[in-house]
């Protein structure tokens, strides 16, 4: 791998206001726990509100509260594990910290079930086994684990040459540092890389491919890595989606909603067994369907199911991404590959999807449903009715043939 101009540990750490090793006083050549302003031995139990350490590098917060400070474990020579207690949440900033000809290859190990609530979460090991982190932003330079727990952060930097994904979940999404970016007026200065919520520094593009293609964007398709075109910058790579706009949304695991949008309890789509005819002739699209009280029957397909089937129709529309999914009527699709199939069949259960869409670029509301995969990969599914409505053709039940009828030659009539 190429030499950086800058480590990321250091320009996150100037960028943010932190105290980097080289930066900090003389106490942290010292081997110690500091907390509330006080120096305690990494050889002795300690305590104080909200917060406990058992003498032999396990840290436990439930429910500290030090936002504006930091909590610093100088020196460490074995992995160091911050435990947040159950049906806890703490405010704070953990580090690990070195002084200068130390060996920062040291591990931190996050475990637990509550929440950390923090600026950033960053070490050179990173290694996250449980509990839940809200982060401004995860980085590990060297190496990252991820084993259990979810993260939720806008942006997520690793090395792709020695990242590991076994379990766990992490949501990542941009659209809050984009929409203040916006109010201030900065995007003028941003590139196409700014708006990616995964960057890899890699050997090889192939390795930071193989990790991107492990998330799913928006569109719930893998990612895939491209390097970063700055020749001022090397062996850095960033996450774009299958259609090659930067990826501003990504999930790993079961892709869990942000806290602030929760999802309703899991319930049950029906995999629809009506023909579904299209101009025509017959589709057999992957189609599901929520039964009311009454058991009546409303049927969802996957966006770029339609796109594909009605392309080159007088209906046909594009999909693309701008911060939300992005509909054009009247322009040609094209497809990705994963058009017309899905890795699983039958009923399954669903949650409520809230993302965000626009049709010749303005914001339209889309009832849909998330169906997840045996891996917890999901897949979006719209109400038929509403994209018709949107889009321009018209859906109508022939209850003869038991059929779906989808006419792209006429406008949609309710």
């Amino acid at each position: 791998m190429k030499k950086r101009t800058l480590s990321l540990f250091l320009a996150l750490a100037l960028s943010m206001g932190l105290a980097a090793p080289a930066l900090a006083d003389a106490d942290i050549t010292s081997t110690s726990l500091l907390i509330d302003g006080t120096y305690y031995p990494l050889d002795a139990a300690a305590s104080g509100t909200g917060w406990s350490y058992d003498g032999n590098y396990t840290v436990t917060f439930s429910g500290y509260s030090d936002p504006k400070g930091g909590i610093n474990v100088n020196n460490p020579d074995r992995e160091v594990t911050l435990s947040l207690a159950s049906g806890t949440t703490s405010d704070a900033n953990f580090s690990l910290m070195y002084a200068y000809g130390s060996r920062r290859a040291q591990a931190l190990n996050v475990t637990g079930s509550g929440t950390l609530n923090t600026a950033g979460l960053n070490n050179n090991t990173l290694i996250v086994s449980g509990g839940t982190v809200n982060a401004d932003y995860v980085a590990a330079t060297d190496s990252f684990t991820m084993n259990g727990g979810t993260i939720y952060a806008p942006i997520l930097t690793v090395n792709a040459d020695d990242t590991t994904l076994n379990g766990g979940s992490i949501v990542l999404d941009r659209s809050a540092a984009i929409a203040e970016a916006e109010k201030y007026d900065l995007m003028k200065y941003w590139e196409d890389d700014d708006y990616c919520v995964l960057e890899f520094y890699s050997s090889s593009l192939e390795a930071a491919s193989a990790v991107a293609a492990q998330f799913r964007g928006a569109d719930g398709q893998p990612l895939t890595a491209r390097e970063d075109a700055n020749p001022y910058t090397e062996d850095r790579y960033y996450a774009y989606n299958a259609d090659g706009t930067p990826a501003q949304y990504a999930t790993f695991g079961s892709g869990a909603a942000q806290p602030s949008t929760p999802t309703q309890p899991a319930d049950t789509a029906y995999a629809t067994s009506y023909s579904i005819v299209v101009d025509g002739e017959a589709v057999a699209f992957d189609a599901y369907a929520l039964k009311d009280a009454a058991g009546n029957d409303t049927n969802y397909l996957k966006l770029r199911d339609v796109a594909h089937v009605l392309n080159g129709s007088q209906a046909q529309f594009s999909v693309g991404w701008d911060g939300s999914i992005a509909l054009t009527t009247g322009a040609a699709y094209e497809d990705t590959g994963s058009e017309m199939a899905t890795p699983f069949s039958g009923n399954r259960a669903y949650q409520t999807s809230r993302s965000a869409v626009t049709v010749d670029g303005k914001s339209v509301d889309l009832d849909a449903i998330l169906l997840t995969d045996d891996a917890g990969n999901g897949y979006t599914y719209f109400k038929l009715r509403d994209l018709g409505a949107a889009l321009g053709f018209n859906v109508t039940w022939d209850a003869a043939a038991s059929s779906i009828v989808i006419d792209t030659t006429q406008p949609y009539q309710a």
